[in-house]
């Protein structure tokens, strides 16, 4: 198994994604795929493995918590964190990161993938 990970970021603002894809792409190791929609979204995981799902909550069509809901009924382990300035309370996340995330957001991923090198040694 590759010590890599790899991130989908879903969100209806483009802006949103390329800053997401900005702020990941200094960081070895990461790849990330993109998805404006929930439904999008729901093709990517059923054709992907991500080790990382990150989803805005106010969508329109399929919004966060929907989303959030048919990726764990697909029974991939995976770490989803809603990104948002307004989560509600049963997200269903495992995180949540408060938009804007600035730092905050490449500060997770760099956790996570240390602790993902360390339980692959």
């Amino acid at each position: 198994m590759e010590p890599g990970m790899k991130i989908l970021f879903v969100d209806d603002l483009n802006m949103a994604l390329r800053t997401y894809q900005l702020m990941c792409a200094s960081i070895d190791g990461v790849r990330t795929d993109v998805a404006s929609s929930g439904q999008e979204a729901l093709e990517l995981l059923e054709q992907n493995n991500y080790d990382i799902l990150f989803t805005d909550y106010n969508m329109p069509g399929m919004n966060g918590v929907a989303l959030i809901r048919h990726a764990r009924a697909l029974g991939r382990e995976m770490k989803i964190v809603m990104i948002s300035a307004t989560p509600p309370d049963d997200h269903g996340a495992d995180d949540v990161l408060e938009k804007p995330v600035g730092k905050g957001l490449k500060q997770f991923i760099l956790a996570h993938l240390q602790q993902r090198k360390k339980v692959q040694k």
